[in-house]
């Protein structure tokens, strides 16, 4: 019931103010039809020194999205079935900072501005993420993957953004061929936060939805968090160096929402080619351990800036 009006309000709105672990790959997601296939240590920043981002290699393969029947928590929109990502791609370490966000934009909209450059830039809608997505593909003379109204050297605010038509599909490319940085596809999103479990945390079990041990170790939410967003790393990361992927904001993704994906096996998922809301992943300062969980799936209007959603960057590898 939590959750349900969370996405209730997420909808309706309040409006907000304007590294890494290594593995020899020797574990296993036991739900992946072929195998955990592991990734490569992170890089740094390979867009120019921006605020010390770091990426982390995600490889190719097969994984389990969704939940089982018998998950604390769950909702129905998280049938369980197997996603092949046919292509390898590299995720953000961290929520982007806030400091990162202004060395590439140049303003910081963020109503935790108080936290600090080391803490998640929140209060910013789908269409400005993308545009910060834009900032590091130019930065590394790199083909954008968003066309916005007013694109050129400087952008219009409020940002107005969509995949650009040859990413849409309609010309038999998808945002997965595009060379740029961009949000991560909600698949891809997922197979991260696993980074090779099955669990309902990427760290184990959930134990309650309301106050959870295993939660407060890996993430800022309503039990732990004074209501504010916390500096970024500063919980424990997954087994492949992934921080903040539970809790501390909400993080938008480049899919639209449906509330069914399905039971049958799907190859490089991208959603339904529009809808109402934006798909938001992992739970946030003001969430429950429940809204944590690998599986958990909620929504926005995508020019929705509020106070609880940020994002990370993504880009497919050559």
């Amino acid at each position: 019931m939590v959750r349900l009006l969370l996405l209730t309000f997420i909808l309706g709105g309040c409006a907000g103010r304007a590294i890494h672990a290594t593995s020899d790959g020797s574990e296993r997601d036991s739900r992946a039809a072929d195998g955990w296939t592991g990734q490569d240590s992170p890089s740094q920043d390979q867009a120019g020194a921006l605020a010390g981002m770091t990426w982390v290699m995600i490889k190719a393969g097969t994984f389990h999205m969704g939940s089982p029947d018998d998950e604390p928590c769950r909702l129905p929109n998280e049938t369980l079935h197997p996603v092949t990502l046919t292509r390898s791609y590299e995720i953000g370490a961290t929520e982007v900072t806030q400091g990162a966000f202004f060395e590439a934009v140049g303003h910081d909209p963020s109503h935790f501005s108080d936290c600090g450059s080391t803490c998640p830039v929140d209060s910013v809608d789908w269409s400005t993420a993308v545009v910060f997505c834009n900032r590091l593909s130019e930065r590394a003379n790199l083909q954008k993957c968003y066309s916005c109204v007013s694109d050129g050297a400087k952008y219009s605010f409020p940002y107005d953004c969509g995949v650009r038509s040859e990413f849409d599909g309609t010309k038999g490319k998808t945002i997965y061929d595009c060379p740029g940085y961009r949000l991560p596809t909600e698949a891809e999103w997922e197979r991260a936060y696993r980074s090779g479990s099955s669990s309902a945390f990427f760290s184990g079990a959930i134990t309650s939805c309301f106050l959870d041990n295993g939660a407060t170790a890996i993430g800022w939410y309503s039990h732990n968090a004074s209501e504010k967003t916390h500096q970024v790393a500063s919980k424990a990361p997954s087994a492949w160096g992934l921080y903040d992927m539970a809790g501390n904001l909400w993080e938008w993704v480049n899919d639209w929402y449906q509330p069914d994906l399905g039971s049958a096996a799907a190859h490089d998922p991208l959603g339904p080619p529009t809808a109402q809301g934006k798909v938001l992943r992992g739970g946030s300062w003001i969430g429950s351990p429940g809204s944590m969980r690998g599986a958990s799936r909620n929504q926005s209007l995508r020019f929705k800036a509020l106070s609880f959603i940020g994002f990370r960057c993504a880009r497919t590898i050559p």
